[in-house]
């Protein structure tokens, strides 16, 4: 919660995806936290965790790559495409909505809750669920390491025997500084690589 008014406050996109983030890591830990405080042996309690899907794992995956992108890039914003990445947690959202409604209006009892096993805790949906983390968590990885290479071929020129360079930003193809000089970066001679941290200046 606090980190979703920090986001708020601040209009910083990758604070958003971290406090969705916390906010279903929490939702992951809820069933034994509430298991054991005997929610599954009491109603309507045990009707509350059946058909209430906690542990969300296909957003997971998706929402942490996603982070990472705003993260290094301030500019990102969710494509049409990017969605598509949230249609297995979706399917599985409209999975146990089905599974509530044949339930309660169709069978009238626990037809697809007869062993009494939480879908949550599915063999294949915790393995499928897992799979799809570990994709998402390497994509995160590499997009990572994209960005590192990437800001030190635009900003490491130590080895070339130049003091300095010259230059402007640009974001979503418009550059700043219009009709103004260049920026000025001076190289750090005692290092191999010079870091700068620039804030986009549309004047």
């Amino acid at each position: 919660m606090l980190l979703f008014i920090k986001a708020i406050k601040t209009e910083t996109k990758s604070n958003y995806w971290l406090s969705l983030f916390v906010f279903l890591c929490s939702l992951y830990i809820a069933p034994w936290m509430l298991g054991f405080a005997g929610w599954y042996d009491n109603q309507p309690y045990r009707d509350i965790l059946f058909y209430t899907p906690l542990q969300q794992l296909f957003f997971i995956g998706p929402i942490i790559y996603f982070y990472t992108q705003s993260l290094l890039n301030p500019s990102f914003t969710l494509s049409r495409k990017d969605r598509w990445h949230f249609a297995p947690g979706i399917l599985y959202l409209l999975y146990i909505f089905f599974l509530w409604f044949y339930d309660h209006f169709i069978a009238k009892a626990y037809y697809f809750y007869a062993d009494g096993m939480d879908k949550d805790f599915d063999y294949c949906y915790q393995k499928a669920g897992l799979l799809s983390m570990i994709i998402y968590f390497i994509a995160s990885i590499r997009y990572y390491n994209r960005y590192r290479k990437l800001m030190y071929q635009v900003i490491s020129y130590a080895d070339t025997g130049y003091l300095f360079a010259e230059g402007k930003c640009t974001v979503n193809g418009n550059f700043e500084l219009q009709n103004k000089p260049n920026r000025r970066i001076n190289f750090d001679l005692k290092n191999d690589t010079t870091y700068v941290h620039f804030i986009f200046d549309k004047e």
